[in-house]
């Protein structure tokens, strides 16, 4: 079924109130950085309000391999309920239950531990196909930055995944770009995986209906992994300027939390 424009509007407003929640959450915290997870929220509202919601007869699992995104999933958790939003207040605070990465023995809802350098993909594919072997009808979905193809396993991995026909695991890789031109790495490294046997699709990570075109066009009768690489644009405005040292961003002071929220306040 084909997003309508009243769920996008649905989807615009829980990004926006994620967003802010983000900005409160690092400000408070006085540590970590706000560029990549202001540029993401709306992957995650899709994912967490369009897939898990919809997808009808599975259970869907995911696994975060990108750190920097950990501000982004706590704040989509507490929207869906798994705690309250006072948690949030108290990111990275000694004996919360919010740790500077995901911890699924700690935190509700998370299902794995983030972990990086190609091994999220391998815990995902592990995870799968033990589903598949207990005939559960679930989805893996695995969200990794395009770092991974760094990772000198990565290839054997996925590799791996075509032979064991693990059709339930998407493979999402976070593309972040200021001019939208895909960079030849990654072209060739799409290349390789769709001649290995991979399903391969691109969209906009900001776009919900372009998300949801390439969801509801996957079949998960068919064995072939799917990866999906999602076009992050890092030109957001909200970013102040005043936070960026070098092209990283620092922990912001209360004055440059309370500006980011007033810029966002302002684009609604």
């Amino acid at each position: 079924m084909r997003i309508s424009d009243e769920r996008i509007r649905e989807l615009e407003v829980i990004s926006s109130e994620i967003k802010k929640d983000i900005v409160r959450m690092i400000g408070i915290a006085r540590s970590g950085s706000l560029e990549i997870p202001i540029t993401v929220p709306e992957v995650f509202v899709f994912l967490y309000w369009e897939v898990l919601e919809n997808t009808i007869g599975y259970k869907t699992k995911f696994f975060l391999g990108i750190p920097e995104c950990t501000p982004v999933l706590y704040a989509v958790l507490s929207k869906k309920g798994y705690f309250g939003r006072e948690e949030l207040w108290h990111f990275r605070r000694l004996g919360s239950i919010l740790p500077a990465l995901p911890d699924f023995r700690r935190t509700p809802g998370v299902d794995s531990p983030c972990v990086i350098g190609g091994i999220e993909l391998s815990i995902a594919a592990a995870n799968a196909l033990v589903d598949i072997e207990r005939n559960n009808c679930s989805i893996s979905i695995c969200l990794s930055s395009t770092k991974i193809f760094d990772d000198d396993d990565f290839l054997e991995e996925s590799l791996y995944a075509v032979r064991t026909g693990l059709g339930n695991l998407i493979q999402i890789f976070l593309l972040f770009t200021t001019d939208n031109v895909i960079p030849n790495t990654v072209e060739n490294c799409s290349n390789k995986l769709s001649k290995m046997g991979w399903n391969v699709c691109f969209a906009n990570g900001s776009n919900y209906r372009d998300m949801s075109q390439i969801f509801c066009g996957y079949d998960y009768s068919d064995t072939r992994p799917k990866a999906l690489f999602l076009i992050i644009g890092q030109d957001n405005d909200l970013i102040h300027a005043k936070t960026k040292t070098a092209g990283i961003l620092s922990s912001m002071n209360s004055e440059e939390m309370d500006i980011a929220l007033e810029e966002l306040e302002g684009q609604q």
